[in-house]
């Protein structure tokens, strides 16, 4: 081979992989899946659709490509540290800092059966299956789950207040409720956005239904835009919650781009908030209810868009009760 031959050889090897860096590096990432966020407010975590991840710097608004090889489903943020797990397409458990140093390699072992139960660190996690077995409470390390919450119906979601005392849920048919996670006991359930409170009838009606509705209990009432993309506004079924102070938390409504914001314990709606149209959030489908997360401490909510691969940041303002891209 002449030093020609082998200088054209080598120039085209580079040029192949430079192409080959740059399809890994800006390749489509889809939307977003799964969100999560960290403690401080500072880093978000996203899956996408064609199975990516990506890290998220929402102060410095960068983000930067961890893998794409990622489990939509499976990413976690250690508490009150910088360091987070995910899972490949393959099973393996990948433990890193957002700096970009990987810590551990594992796999799922016995006795544990599912991503949550073997890296959650908090005392606490959930499971959901809704139906037919409900939404499972799990204490860390047991092989039983310490209580099983059932009345939600078909798709549903659920999550911890910030003291891990309530469970608030909801699901695809218009119910939702919470329940204290001491006893597994229903404390209560949030009042119905259209129709008020429901009062429990001493007898059951000509239809056999036992609850009536009081609309005369709403204090706040579905805005003039309460339309979805379609033009629809009957929507209530339950998307995802997130909390964004220490007792004050969201309700995201299917397909609606306006959120509803209560106070735990008290099942009356408190205030409509916009999440705006432009870009759409990711709202108008069940299998995306996770690209939604908060992080309560920093009053920071994130949200993936409904047709972009990008995310949308807001700030909840605790004093004013607003809501606003940050």
């Amino acid at each position: 081979m002449t030093i020609n031959n082998y200088r054209k050889l080598l120039i085209t090897s580079l040029l192949i992989l430079i192409s080959f860096a740059a399809i890994y590096q800006y390749a489509p990432t889809g939307s977003a899946w799964t969100i999560k966020v960290s403690n401080d407010g500072r880093y978000a975590l996203s899956t996408h659709q064609y199975h990516t991840l990506l890290l998220w710097d929402l102060q410095r608004h960068q983000h930067r490509l961890i893998s794409r090889n990622a489990n939509r489903n499976h990413i976690y943020f250690k508490p009150n540290s910088r360091q987070f797990v995910w899972q490949t397409r393959t099973g393996m458990l990948v433990t890193e800092t957002v700096e970009g140093k990987v810590i551990k390699l594992a796999t799922l072992n016995p006795p544990y059966k599912t991503f949550l139960s073997q890296v959650v660190e908090e005392p606490l996690h959930l499971e959901s299956s809704c139906p037919p077995k409900g939404i499972s409470i799990w204490e860390r390390g047991k092989r039983k789950p310490l209580h099983i919450l059932h009345k939600l119906i078909g798709q549903c979601t659920a999550i911890f207040s910030p003291d891990q005392q309530t469970v608030i849920g909801g699901d695809e048919q218009t119910h939702a409720y919470s329940w204290d996670v001491s006893s597994g006991k229903l404390k209560l359930q949030l009042d119905d956005i259209y129709l008020g409170k429901f009062i429990k009838r001493s007898n059951p009606d000509i239809n056999g239904l036992m609850w009536d509705t009081d609309p005369n209990t709403l204090t706040v009432h579905p805005p003039a835009d309460w339309v979805d993309a379609q033009g629809f506004r009957d929507d209530e079924a339950t998307l995802q919650f997130a909390f964004v102070d220490k007792t004050h938390y969201l309700r995201f409504i299917t397909y609606m781009p306006i959120v509803i914001l209560y106070k735990l314990n008290n099942p009356s709606p408190i205030k409509y908030l916009h999440l705006g149209r432009q870009p759409y959030p990711a709202v108008n489908d069940y299998r995306r209810k996770q690209a939604i997360a908060s992080s309560w401490r920093t009053h920071t909510v994130v949200i993936g868009q409904a047709d972009g691969d990008g995310i949308l940041v807001y700030h909840y303002d605790p004093n004013h009760k607003r809501l606003g891209k940050a």
